[in-house]
């Protein structure tokens, strides 16, 4: 159990579980890709691969692209509708000794735009993956299953079908999401927790999603508890702006 967790830190969760920094072999070792013509950079940077499309066509990450990384089955209880979601191509990570050591970035064609390695711990490897995604147009990057100790190991990334900002906010207001309806045992600080994590798998607009992602933000940057309950209300004002009656607004001001 403790090999399974130390798979997903690197993938789904916070910084430091994984207990220090990743030691990364070079191209040619046991598990790694031998190099090839493609440029590579070293360290937690992504290189334009020199197959199509070329570099001057591959959008660059935008300050508005808010990319969530999740296991498939987070988000499916998380109440996420697979018919409003596309997929618009995938990541193939190489994984060694429980760690991933080098990805590539594939459109939708299978053509490999981006790779990267070098990452020494989790964050580095999730926003690299997490600006790469952007640039193909996704928001969303899902695992189907959990990565192996060593070897391939691919996960999709998706966008929605049509960005609904209406259907976002109704999605924020009409009522729990289903991870939190029926379970009347969680407490307030519970439910905020599942909700937001929630809305990061099924918000499917810039605003909203931008929205939650500053929520977040700024709530850990909240030195106490009463820093946190100002930026919960001024968070629920803002949401009652939108619509008076408001679920999650409600949720926030508890």
């Amino acid at each position: 159990m403790k090999i399974r967790q130390a798979c997903v830190t690197w993938l789904f969760a916070a910084v430091g579980a994984c207990g220090g920094a990743a030691t990364v072999p070079g191209p040619g070792a046991p598990g790694v890709p031998a190099p090839d013509p493609t440029p590579q950079l070293s360290g937690p940077a992504v290189a334009s691969a020199a197959a199509p499309p070329a570099p001057d066509t591959l959008p660059q990450p935008s300050d508005s692209c808010f990319v969530t990384v999740t296991p498939r089955r987070t988000a499916e209880k998380a109440g996420r509708k697979k018919e409003e979601w596309t997929a618009v191509g995938t990541i193939a990570v190489t994984m060694r000794d429980h760690k991933p050591v080098a990805m590539e970035l594939r459109d939708g064609a299978g053509k490999v735009v981006a790779k990267g390695e070098g990452w020494t711990n989790p964050t580095e490897f999730k926003d690299t993956m997490r600006r790469e995604a952007c640039r193909i147009g996704g928001v969303l990057i899902m695992a189907d299953d959990e990565p192996p100790a060593a070897g391939s190991y691919s996960l999709s990334v998706l966008k929605p079908v049509a960005p609904s900002e209406p259907g976002d906010l109704k999605t924020l207001c009409a009522g729990p999401p289903p991870v939190i309806a029926g379970h009347p045992g969680f407490d307030a600080r519970q439910a905020r927790t599942l909700a937001l994590e929630s809305y990061e798998t099924m918000l499917t607009s810039a605003r909203w999603r931008g929205w939650v992602k500053g929520l977040h933000a700024e709530l850990r940057r909240s030195g106490d508890e009463a820093a946190a309950d100002s930026t919960r209300r001024s968070k629920a004002a803002e949401l009652r702006a939108a619509q008076k009656d408001c679920w999650f607004a409600g949720a926030l001001e508890r």
